[in-house]
């Protein structure tokens, strides 16, 4: 039998057969789709660029981390998945504030403390499979609390997991991330499983680092918003309240393309200005192309701005 073969509610998950509504959720892809299509061109660039030293491409990880929640991002929007999309969005604006965190600061020992707040919560989480080790103690005993039906045991002290720790160990053993290894142990002694960009005394948290980036704004009232969706606070929105009828609501349909501009503006903002700074740190000599690219993108974006969005579902 094929699938799917259930036929939907189409209150709950509408076929959207509007011309015009699709068009605008094409043309929003469209701009998205371009970004990465743009993108993939500074990727190459920045990967082919020599560079002294080890741990260079810890920057170009994050950016090609943002290309590929943006290409999420266009294909949810010509889906009209738009409050699917937010989660991505979110998900954007931590990799704009950590890449403009490590690219204004000192972007090879950032590099280096994101690699060794990697490593040691690898090892934190491998440690747990080690029978010897009490953290593999108290996660075992939280399993057997599930009553699952499998064999635990058989995960315990393998063979590969040791030779696995052991090379992590010695990463940290590295004459250039041994001072980084040490900061981490200083910095976790006043802030427990401390982030990457907390060492040397920077930001504790997500919110911190915003404020030191002076993006507050963005924090609070686009950040902190997106955030219901990724924590399930924003489920009411799935109810609409009667006027009419005290207590009583309606379902709202998914796939909801309501918001779906919203989404587009704060992408674009979201990872524009990432590229000018990821472009004058790391790739100067290519300015003169970004500017070239951008002069052409920004009539047709305004463009695509200007539809008109007023319309009744």
């Amino acid at each position: 039998m094929m699938l799917p073969f259930t036929k939907p509610i189409t209150e709950v998950v509408p076929i959207i057969d509007d011309d015009y509504i699709m068009s605008l959720l094409n043309s929003y892809s469209s701009v998205l789709t371009e970004i990465v299509n743009f993108s993939s061109h500074i990727l190459l660039w920045d990967i082919k660029k020599k560079r002294e030293g080890k741990d260079n491409h810890i920057p170009t990880l994050f950016l090609r981390n943002m290309i590929d929640l943006i290409d999420g991002i266009a294909i949810l929007t010509k889906s009209s998945s738009i409050d699917t999309a937010k989660l991505l969005v979110r998900s954007l604006f931590e990799n704009n504030l950590y890449l403009t965190y490590m690219l204004q600061g000192d972007e090879k020992l950032l590099s280096r403390c994101f690699m060794v707040w990697r490593v040691k919560n690898q090892i934190k989480t491998m440690k747990q499979y080690v029978s010897s080790n009490q953290s593999s103690k108290e996660f075992f005993s939280k399993l057997k609390k599930d009553h699952i039906d499998v064999e635990l045991g058989k995960y315990l002290d393998r063979k590969d997991t040791i030779e696995f720790l052991k090379t992590k160990a010695d990463l940290l053993k590295r004459d250039d991330w041994k001072k980084v290894a040490i900061e981490y142990e200083k910095t976790a002694k006043r802030n427990r499983n401390p982030k990457w960009y907390s060492l040397y005394d920077g930001p504790r948290n997500i919110e911190g680092l915003s404020l030191h980036l002076r993006k507050s704004f963005h924090y609070n009232f686009i950040y902190r918003n997106l955030s219901q969706y990724s924590h399930v606070t924003r489920v009411v929105k799935g109810f609409a309240f009667s006027k009419h009828e005290k207590d009583k609501a309606h379902i709202i349909q998914i796939r909801d393309f309501e918001s779906s501009k919203e989404v587009l503006e704060y992408t674009v903002s979201f990872f524009l200005e990432t590229l000018v700074g990821y472009i004058n740190k790391r790739l100067p000599e290519k300015s003169e192309a970004r500017l070239e690219w951008y002069t052409k993108f920004k009539p047709a974006y305004e463009m695509v701005l200007s539809k008109s969005f007023n319309y009744l579902k």
